[in-house]
């Protein structure tokens, strides 16, 4: 773990970066929290619950956040450096392809009776072996990012143009994502 520190350059832009420190500090947590379910012979459902409210307000952040990269970041960036790193755009498809599943486990366990422990076992089977390395990958996606996208935002956008492009990213994402957003983080 290490301590958060802005730099010189620090504008509407850095919403970028922010989000991803965020990710850094609750990947561990969920990580934690998804162990001790595994680890025990009956989780309790409302540690399951809890859990799970948790990983779903992160997956909503983290989708919401893949939108603004593709939708808003990137394409800033392509206009002046086309072939900027690339396997950007591919590390959102995979981890979207590993995400879906999990996330219709979430949807099908919260239509049920989530006290039921086969519905919880059946959740718990759905992201126990997947989210460990698919939030591992998300790590270090990051820090790709970081060495290339947030580094040309930061030295080649001026103020007002990281201006618009925060002002995009609300316009990009629904008011209930927001709503759910903005008290995770």
């Amino acid at each position: 773990l290490s301590l958060f520190k802005p730099r010189n350059k620090w504008g509407p832009a850095s919403l970028m970066k922010l989000t991803h420190e965020l990710f850094r500090f609750v990947v561990p947590k969920l990580n934690k929290e998804l162990r001790a379910l595994l680890d025990s012979n009956s989780p309790a459902p409302g540690a399951v619950a809890l859990f799970i409210s948790h990983l779903d307000d992160f997956f909503i952040t983290y989708y919401e956040h893949g939108q603004h990269e593709e939708k808003v970041f990137f394409p800033q960036i392509r206009r002046f450096f086309p072939q900027l790193n690339p396997t950007m755009d591919e590390e959102h498809e995979y981890e979207h392809a590993i995400m879906e599943p999990m996330i219709e486990a979430i949807k099908v366990w919260k239509q049920g009776d989530t006290k039921d422990p086969a519905a919880i076992a059946t959740l718990l089977a759905a992201i126990g072996p997947n989210f460990p390395s698919w939030s591992k990958h998300l790590l270090d996606h990051l820090r790709n990012e970081e060495r290339s996208a947030t580094i040309v935002i930061r030295k080649y956008t001026t103020l007002e143009q990281q201006k618009d492009l925060a002002n995009d990213c609300w316009h990009v994402t629904p008011i209930d994502h927001w709503a759910r957003i903005i008290p995770y983080t």
